[in-house]
């Protein structure tokens, strides 16, 4: 199979001023029915048009022992559009969390782990396809067998599907398969530290196809850990079987850290120090040889830090690095604050708090036009059973105030890199003002090679170029406006390499 030109990073830019409005987060909206069943783990995809696809674990189907994998779709504004869909049972007693992605093919993908005894079958990862309508395409089937925690979930450039989880604690795995659930790379040891034992892992996907592993790293007894890394390539090639990222020191601990790549293959971790019983919320930037290029607090002298997996990071529409976190609770109830940082280490948002209450299982989703969306499971009453899947989101408070006429640039430029190393061709369309653009590829015959349709742009909106296609010339197409006479439009030539 041939492998294309590397990262393709064409960016349309709008001159304008960054000002600071302040916004507030709204108040908690239910997404599951209100009964005495529980919901828990959510997990929030958008779609290309902005709504909003829930992934959770529930027991509203009463089957002992086990708990089911269901799905919803509501409209960007809210709007359920589905009922809760089951897509199959769990009999897993803990760390049951789906992972979900959009796939660059415009399908949902979403794997979880089936941790504990089933009659007739093994424990497994189990993967399920649907379309964003929530139609069923391919139904839940088992992947790779395997008593796992919490697999993740990533698409490479080739749109093959990559996970990686842990083992008993002791022992972390890769593994490939396509988006019809063949499997490609069988389950691969990344990392055995023995007896020692890991847990509460994150990671990423890179630009060059790369995995970022975060996890605890216990060195000495169990009160005593670090911040472990490794990293692996979608061909199965362990690079990096373990470094530390914090040092394996007695008076200090840390808890944990979500991770983050940008388009320059930095690297991005939020996590928690402790020093001498005192809780430090941090946000580190680092390079692919792991040397740190910034590391600041947060906030500090809280009473507890937020473990893996409680803390959440991402990048927004303007390439800003978003850090939600654990203040003032223990373990998992706890509630949650946002900062935002610039890429080079500014503070552009200090931290505020998203919720008051102690919530559990919180999950950050970032939407293109800027609106982020905190998700989790919360219950009004403490002592009852049943708890729901709520969010609260906010528009950005850097908001963009336009200075020029037109919604597209006259120059457009365009850089590819590193080439030919990776296939992944990756269009970056930035539209601070906002309108209506569309998105077409195009060969040297005119003929449309790939269709991105017209839709409304505000802030950073990415997309996937390259599979599929033979080596060549083609002309990348942008226009504004809408109908058969575009306001503006843009032609740049693009060269696909084998």
């Amino acid at each position: 199979m041939p492998r294309y030109a590397a990262t393709l990073l064409t960016t349309l830019t709008l001159c304008g001023l960054l000002s600071l409005q302040a916004h507030a987060w709204t108040d908690p909206v239910l997404v599951t029915p209100p009964d005495s069943s529980m919901h828990l783990y959510p997990e929030l995809v958008f779609d290309n048009d902005g709504n909003m696809h829930y992934f959770f674990v529930g027991d509203k189907d009463q089957i002992p022992w086990g708990h089911d994998i269901y799905y919803c779709k509501l409209l960007r504004d809210g709007t359920r559009v589905t009922t809760d869909i089951r897509l199959d049972t769990t009999y897993s007693a803990e760390n049951m969390a789906p992972s979900a992605l959009l796939g660059e093919e415009g399908k949902l993908h979403v794997i979880w782990n089936d941790y504990i005894w089933q009659p007739g079958d093994s424990s497994a990862i189990y993967y399920c396809r649907l379309d964003v309508n929530g139609n069923i395409e391919i139904p839940a089937k088992s992947i790779f067998y395997t008593r796992a925690k919490e697999p993740l979930l990533f698409q490479d450039s080739w749109g093959n599907l990559n996970a990686v989880w842990l083992v008993e604690n002791d022992t972390l795995f890769y593994g490939k398969f396509d988006t019809t659930g063949q499997v490609i790379i069988s389950k691969t040891v990344v990392y055995q530290p023995g007896s020692i034992g890991i847990s509460n892992l994150e990671a990423c996907m890179d630009g060059l196809d790369q995995i970022h592993c975060t996890y605890r790293h216990y060195w000495g007894v169990w009160t005593e850990y670090n911040l472990g890394y490794s990293r692996i390539n979608s061909d199965g090639q362990v690079l990096i079987d373990y470094a530390p990222l914090t040092p394996q020191t007695g008076d200090s601990s840390c808890g944990g850290a979500d991770i983050i790549a940008d388009d320059s293959n930095d690297l991005y971790i939020s996590y928690m120090l402790r020093l001498s019983n005192v809780f430090y919320q941090r946000v580190r930037k680092f390079n692919q040889n792991l040397d740190t290029i910034w590391d600041y607090t947060m906030v500090d002298n809280q009473l507890a830090g937020a473990l893996i997996g409680n803390g959440d990071i991402g990048q927004d529409y303007l390439g800003n690095i978003v850090c939600v976190f654990v203040n003032n609770g223990i373990g998992l109830d706890a509630q949650r604050m946002r900062a935002t940082y610039s890429t080079n280490g500014e503070e552009l948002i200090p931290a505020e708090t998203i919720i008051e209450e102690e919530v559990l299982f919180g999950d950050l989703a970032l939407r293109a036009d800027g609106v982020a969306v905190f998700s989790f499971t919360w219950s009004e009453d403490s002592y009852d059973p049943g708890n729901e899947v709520y969010y609260c989101w906010v528009e950005d408070e850097l908001s963009v105030v336009s200075e020029v006429s037109e919604v597209l640039p006259r120059e457009l430029s365009i850089s590819v890199y590193p080439n030919p190393v990776n296939s992944r061709a990756n269009i970056s369309i930035i539209n601070p003002q906002g309108g209506d653009v569309h998105v077409q590829l195009i060969d040297p015959l005119g003929r449309i090679v790939h269709d991105y349709g017209e839709f409304f742009l505000q802030g950073r909106k990415e997309l996937l170029l390259g599979k599929g296609l033979s080596s060549g010339v083609y002309y990348l197409s942008v226009s504004s406006g809408s109908g058969t006479t575009p306001t503006t439009e843009i032609f740049k030539p693009i060269v696909m390499l084998k």
